[in-house]
């Protein structure tokens, strides 16, 4: 429940931890924040080609976000939820860039400045929120 800003957890003893409840409203809120931040980036690339690809949340160790372009999967990290929108807006552009480039060469960046210019200064604020 929200309140206030404050997130109130209940549980009944010896059925789910406060931790899992945690993880899971995580999980829930994100895929929600995923799908919009996907509608509003997909517009960006969607007249270059590119099928509007499936999204999927996970917690991820060591990654924002990542891509499966034969799939055409994305897979973004649910930590992202307690990020600012910007941020999470600027990995899900990421991710949808490498359906276009796969690697982080010339082209990469030229679309990801073209596209969002101040990808930089989302990309240092998100590092620096670590």
């Amino acid at each position: 429940v929200r309140k206030n800003n404050e997130l109130m957890i209940s549980c009944i003893s010896g059925k789910t931890t406060p931790g899992e409840l945690l993880d899971n409203f995580y999980q829930r809120e994100a895929r929600a924040l995923m799908k919009q931040s996907l509608d509003r980036m997909y517009k960006s690339v969607c007249g270059m080609g590119e099928k509007y690809p499936a999204v999927r949340v996970r917690k991820m160790k060591s990654r924002w976000g990542s891509c499966h372009v034969n799939k055409g999967v994305i897979v973004m990290n649910s930590e992202l939820v307690k990020k600012p929108i910007a941020c999470i807006d600027y990995v899900m552009l990421h991710e949808l860039c490498h359906f276009i480039y796969p690697n982080h060469g010339n082209e990469f960046k030229c679309i990801m400045t073209q596209l969002m210019p101040d990808w930089q200064e989302r990309r240092k604020i998100l590092n620096d929120l670590k």
